[in-house]
């Protein structure tokens, strides 16, 4: 659990911190109190370390969030836009925030980026470490809100290989990876509810994981 003295570091910050990762350090997006979420300009991804001094890792871009650290905390996905017109894409860089590169370049907007292992088929020379992530590339409509739809992407770590995995009439939110390697994630039904879904990083064996609907 946080300490008391983080949470008040939060309620008197000029801006929100959303916490993303770690262990003795983490990674966090600050933004700007009053930011619209879904454009989030200004969200720059932070490392805060024990002391809790704050080294920003995005200079230079309009807006980035959704952090995600590798398995060998090494590197970061995140969801970045260089310029406030730009779409959406995956980036990864190292972890002082170096060596930023677009790993990913989607039709759509492509966000929430998470590592979920490796992947291999038979007639795979070696297994491929896979990520996935949220896009609204083929162009959906939800149902209840009118806007592009997003739904559950996965590619290689070097962003070849993309496929769509999920195929839900509403929206499919951001995605967590269990302790047995399935995908666990938030999925809008027609009727506006949300149900917690379950399915294999390969798109495969979709069932509920949670008979809680929520709205």
């Amino acid at each position: 659990m946080r300490s008391a003295a983080f949470l008040a570091a939060l309620l008197l910050s000029p801006c929100a911190i959303s916490v993303a990762a770690t262990a003795d350090e983490f990674v966090a997006v600050r933004v700007p109190l009053g930011t619209d979420t879904d454009r989030c300009t200004g969200c720059e991804l932070v490392r805060v370390d024990p002391a809790g001094q704050m080294t920003v890792l995005t200079q230079g871009f309009a807006a980035a969030k959704d952090p995600s650290v590798s398995f060998d905390g090494r590197t970061i996905l995140f969801a970045g836009r260089p310029g406030e017109d730009d779409r959406w894409q995956i980036w990864r860089f190292d972890a002082d925030g170096s060596n930023p590169v677009k790993i990913l370049v989607d039709a759509g907007n492509a966000t929430a980026p998470l590592p979920v292992g490796s992947l291999f088929h038979l007639d795979d020379a070696k297994p491929s470490s896979r990520f996935v992530y949220l896009s609204d590339a083929h162009g959906w409509a939800d149902p209840i809100t009118g806007a592009a739809a997003t739904a559950l992407y996965a590619a290689d770590l070097d962003g070849s290989n993309s496929r769509r995995i999920s195929f839900n009439i509403g929206s499919d939110l951001a995605p967590d990876v269990l302790d047995n390697g399935r995908l666990v994630f938030p999925s809008r039904s027609a009727g506006g509810r949300f149900a917690v879904m379950a399915l294999n990083i390969d798109g495969t064996d979709l069932m509920a994981y949670a008979c809680l609907l929520y709205t």
